[in-house]
């Protein structure tokens, strides 16, 4: 379906490229905003990254998958949006992020001083991983990418993602038992 509506576009259809932007959307603002931590900026790159990803459809090989390409111009844009501001990113996530991911329920005051100190506890646990296992559990757990869709991202075979997606969350269960 993703491979049709590519080939479509490279032949001009204008309403295929509406239907790809519409499907992978959400995903590239909620990657943009995590990026940059304003709205107006992630929705303003992620018009950009469309755009340019239209404007270089043409040399798009249909096979491939269309998100993980897509990913690699938004990152871009924002890291030199970014660079521009003068602002350089310590992490690859927001850390009010965790609240929400973890929240299940509206706990009662003492449970909510607990799950405050967990997460603070795991926010401090992620931020001392390296930067290549932060980045692949953010990919994976906050991105929703696959392995395939990772593995295209980092240029790097399918194996290795699995390999450093298992040692990063070792990683984050020893230095998260640490604190």
């Amino acid at each position: 379906m993703e491979a049709q509506l590519i080939l479509q576009t490279q032949a001009g259809d204008a309403r295929a490229y509406e239907r790809l932007v519409l499907a992978h959307s959400g995903r590239a603002y909620c990657t943009a905003y995590r990026l940059l931590g304003n709205m107006e900026d992630a929705a303003d790159l992620c018009q950009e990254a469309f755009l340019r990803a239209y404007r270089n459809i043409s040399r798009f090989d249909e096979k491939r998958p269309f998100y993980p390409w897509l990913y690699r111009i938004l990152k871009n844009l924002c890291l030199n949006h970014l660079n521009r501001k003068k602002k350089q990113p310590v992490v690859m996530y927001d850390p009010a992020s965790w609240d929400t991911f973890f929240a299940t329920t509206m706990p009662g005051p003492a449970e909510q001083l607990l799950e405050n100190e967990e997460l603070g506890r795991l926010r401090k646990a992620v931020e001392r991983l390296s930067e290549s296992h932060r980045r692949v559990l953010v990919m994976k757990h906050f991105d929703n990418l696959s392995y395939a869709e990772m593995a295209e991202i980092l240029d790097i075979p399918i194996g290795t993602v699995m390999s450093r997606l298992y040692h990063a969350r070792k990683k984050l269960g020893e230095i998260y038992h640490e604190l």
